[in-house]
């Protein structure tokens, strides 16, 4: 599906892997950063000559502004038998302070390539001011 995407659309999200039709710990694995970079490498080759004109998006499933960002990772984690390390690194969980999570999406966006980034509806006013702080940069 990447590839189809990568060769026809404008934007392309780089998810989980939703197959199983249930958020199991097997499905939260195929957001980890590993997976991801392997995901973002199979757009570049399908994509060819049009991949700096499409648009990277990612859907983030976990969102919170806290200021207990290990703490939170460490509760998300453990369900899905990964460490909250791997949690923070991968496209699973955005969390921190507004500061940490302007810092990972800066990182995130240099890293993969995203610009385009999808949080939960009860997120929404929480991350407004995140939003206001990337916007233009």
């Amino acid at each position: 599906m990447l590839s189809l995407a990568a060769r026809e659309a404008d934007i392309v999200g780089v998810n989980p892997n939703l197959a199983a039709g249930a958020a199991t710990p097997e499905v939260a694995k195929t957001a980890l950063a590993k997976e991801t970079a392997d995901k973002i490498g199979w757009i570049k080759e399908a994509a060819g000559d049009r991949f700096d004109d499409i648009e990277l998006q990612v859907r983030y499933f976990v969102a919170a502004v806290t200021d207990d960002r290990v703490g939170f990772a460490e509760m998300i984690a453990g369900p899905v038998g990964i460490s909250a390390e791997d949690a923070l690194a991968s496209g699973l969980a955005l969390v921190g302070t507004e500061d940490e999570i302007v810092e990972t999406c800066l990182q995130r966006r240099e890293e993969y390539g995203f610009t385009y980034i999808v949080v939960g509806e009860g997120e929404i006013d929480s991350f407004a001011p995140i939003v206001e702080r990337l916007a233009g940069q």
